[in-house]
């Protein structure tokens, strides 16, 4: 019987970018493996469900009663892939779209390299296709992000075939069921953003390697679910880069970070535009922050 390989597909209010992404994986070549497309729908009073009941009812289609966020709106799928025997998993953005042998490259890089917990695509720009989106990146902890690798450089053939990053940014994660049992599932404290960050940094501390197999492609629109949320993604941000930093570092990395959380703010507070979107801004970092402090996790509640 070949392995399985379970598509999880996970949608919030946007129907036609998880309908694109869906008919690109739909002819992937699966050369060795079995392939199960699995659409969550986390959306909230939309008609997104029946519009995937209606063009594509032959898939695993899953419908949360709320929004769970990306953490556990992925856990719902990766529980359901595995219990249904999917003997490996791809967490895919609902506005990406795939290559015909980008699933098949993945599959095979699992065989060629046996010590990866991850392997994943490079990323390149949906509407800039030559152009890299992600390849990997590195926490900066003074600076509170992340650190993009050839981020904007050109695709070009020059660029190693593999390259071995501590962090994959979570457009595309390919993982084996093995993985998941040792590493655990998205941490659900976190809900929306550095879930991802998470889970590759716990494969490191287990001594595994993250993995991009740069001639897999798969192409994003960048964010367009986030883009329409812009003061929760300021507020996740940065309370979920804070959690992260306590869960993954010891004292002196954690003094780095409150280091730079002091001159970030201080900075914000003397370069932003006092207009109504500059103090919004403001807020939601502020509150961010201090939903850190005040251990608060999960779903913020406002």
């Amino acid at each position: 019987m070949s392995p399985k390989v379970s598509v999880i597909i996970l949608n919030y209010n946007r129907p036609q970018d998880t309908l694109e992404c869906i008919a690109s994986v739909l002819v992937s070549k699966t050369q060795g493996f079995s392939l199960e497309i699995m659409v969550i729908d986390n959306s909230e009073n939309s008609d997104s469900f029946q519009i995937f009941k209606k063009h594509y009812p032959q898939l695993t289609l899953i419908k949360n009663e709320s929004n769970l966020g990306y953490a556990e709106g992925n856990n719902v799928g990766i529980r359901r892939a595995l219990a249904s025997g999917a003997d490996y998993v791809f967490v895919l953005n609902n506005d990406c779209i795939v290559e015909k042998d980008t699933i098949l490259k993945l599959f095979e890089a699992t065989n060629r390299f046996p010590d990866a917990a991850i392997v994943a695509p490079l990323v390149c720009f949906y509407d800039q296709r030559s152009r890299i989106d992600s390849c990997g990146t590195e926490m900066d902890w003074f600076r509170l992000r992340p650190k993009e690798v050839r981020y904007k450089e050109r695709n070009d053939p020059a660029i190693p075939g593999v390259i071995d990053a501590p962090i994959i940014p979570g457009s595309a994660l390919f993982l084996r069921k093995q993985v998941l049992q040792a590493l655990g599932m998205f941490n659900l404290d976190f809900f929306l953003i550095h879930e991802d960050a998470d889970l590759c940094l716990r494969s490191c501390e287990h001594g595994l390697k993250n993995l991009v197999i740069t001639d897999a492609v798969v192409y994003h629109k960048v964010s367009r679910t986030l883009s329409a949320y812009p003061s929760l993604s300021i507020y996740y941000t940065i309370r979920n880069f804070l959690f992260l930093s306590g869960i993954h570092n010891g004292l002196k990395t954690k003094c780095v970070v409150y280091l730079g959380l002091l001159l970030h703010f201080l900075k914000k507070a003397a370069t932003l535009s006092w207009d109504g979107a500059g103090r919004q801004r403001f807020r939601w970092f502020f509150l961010g922050v201090r939903d850190y402090f005040l251990n608060k996790k999960g779903k913020c509640s406002f």
